[in-house]
């Protein structure tokens, strides 16, 4: 197929062992950003990627395996990885040297947030059926709340309240410097094991302009932050791919099967939408230059363009199956595959 001159184009690869299926992190200012990329072979790589000759490697770590996204904090100083050897890692963003490591209990398969609260940096982390917040300079606990359900996504904060969601069915408010609980909001109905599989198990929880996003395999909810009352609903299993606020009320909700929805966030009122015809699972969207870049399952890279929905140039980048989020560092778009494939493409 030709490609024309909306379409990306593959520049450069880096093979790692494992798979890539957690998001990719990045680190430093634009001039000198570095992509961060985990496998489920416990490799930590930070690549500084370039248009037209292979990616500079800056460090390697090694750790458990990951699954999920690393975070970095506000400065760029430390990445945080998860790993199913129960421990979150933190490791220093310059080479790559282990900080400190939080034994969590169980496997960490979620993707940890940092955030502000009351002036100090903090990390939201879930790990079996227990959500811890660490102090992010020291690793250490602050406060836990065992016994709630499994939790695979990302937990979401404005710095008030933690909200988060589980496969017990529950999309939760907890008070950020406390952990004590403010409220729950009920996601999913009927037998426990119907509960476990359509309720937000693997839910990346969004929050913006005072509405909370979640989702499960058959719908999205807008909910209050502050009480958890629901705003509006919308059909869909946008529970996967990670809502995306754009800080002008407005957020992207994907769903498995490749429906883009620009969504106003006090009234649910839907902007635009666009079938993008592929499934789509964990592996979120990036924007640059007013494009939105939708990663498929399925190997491909497709644009839309922001503003209204209309498709904006595509490629075909692997053909094996990717779950991983993309990022975008320096003017490169890094993304990963099952095969533990990283590849630069060039944006149009």
């Amino acid at each position: 197929m030709e490609r024309g001159a909306a379409d990306p184009r593959p520049r450069w690869e880096y093979q790692l062992p494992g798979s890539v299926q957690g998001g990719i992190a990045t680190i430093g200012s634009h001039d000198g950003q570095a992509a961060v990329i985990a496998s489920s072979s416990g490799d930590v790589v930070a690549l500084r990627p370039r248009h037209r000759s292979p990616a500079t490697r800056l460090w390697h770590a090694q750790v458990g395996p990951v699954y999920r996204r690393p975070a970095v904090d506000a400065g760029s100083r430390t990445v945080f990885v998860p790993s199913a050897d129960h421990r979150l890692y933190a490791l220093d963003a310059a080479d790559g040297r282990q900080k400190w490591a939080f034994d969590a209990g169980a496997p960490v398969l979620s993707a940890p947030l940092v955030t502000e609260v009351d002036g100090q940096e903090r990390l939201f982390v879930s790990a079996g059926r227990t959500l811890f917040a660490l102090d992010a300079a020291s690793g250490d606990a602050l406060w836990s709340v065992p016994g709630r359900g499994f939790s695979s996504g990302r937990a979401a904060s404005d710095g008030r309240r933690v909200y988060t969601a589980a496969d017990d069915g529950y999309a939760r408010a907890h008070d950020a410097v406390t952990g004590a609980p403010l409220w729950s909001f009920s996601m999913a109905t009927g037998t426990e094991n119907h509960i476990a599989l359509y309720s937000g198990w693997d839910n990346v929880v969004a929050v913006g302009d005072g509405v909370v996003v979640v989702g499960s395999v058959s719908s999205s909810w807008g909910l209050d932050a502050a009480t958890g009352t629901l705003r509006w609903k919308l059909a869909g299993s946008a529970m996967y791919a990670p809502a995306l606020v754009l800080g002008d009320g407005t957020v992207l909700l994907t769903t498995e099967v490749g429906v883009m929805s620009r969504i106003e966030l006090a009234t649910g009122k839907v902007r635009w939408q666009t079938n993008l015809a592929v499934r789509v699972f964990n592996a979120g969207v990036v924007i640059a230059d007013g494009v939105v870049w939708a990663q498929s399952a399925d190997g491909k890279l497709l644009g839309v363009k922001l503003a209204d929905g209309t498709r904006q140039g595509q490629l075909q980048h692997s053909l094996v199956h990717c779950f991983s989020t993309p990022a975008i560092a320096g003017d490169v778009l890094v993304v990963g595959n099952q095969n533990g494939m990283v590849t630069g493409i060039e944006l149009p």
